[in-house]
């Protein structure tokens, strides 16, 4: 996810002494890592709430169930249909200009 290097943490680190101060790390550090434990909860409980939706409502097959929209295209009739029914080809921008101009 991070792709950090010893360089880069080095800096980080170095930023945070001086921003913060060697005394006051030790407690962002604890604050930053209840933050992100809060965070990971959060995240634990909105799962187990949607799993226990899905089970209470018997949705879970509906989670494990994919439409593929092309399985019931035959690609034979779609490729007779194709040559069949050819479309003339799209102009080009100077034809349309020609075109322009001759009906000024």
């Amino acid at each position: 996810m991070f792709d950090f290097g010893f360089a880069e943490l080095f800096v980080i680190i170095a930023a945070a002494v001086f921003l913060v101060g060697p005394k006051d790390i030790p407690n962002v550090l604890r604050s930053l890592g209840q933050g992100l434990r809060r965070l990971q909860y959060i995240r634990y409980s909105m799962s187990q709430q949607f799993e226990d939706f899905m089970r209470e409502h018997d949705l879970n097959e509906i989670r494990h169930f994919s439409v593929d929209p092309l399985d019931d295209v035959d690609e034979k009739s779609a490729d007779n249909h194709l040559t069949s029914n050819e479309t003339p080809p799209l102009s080009s921008a100077e034809d349309t200009k020609e075109e322009e101009e001759t009906k000024k």
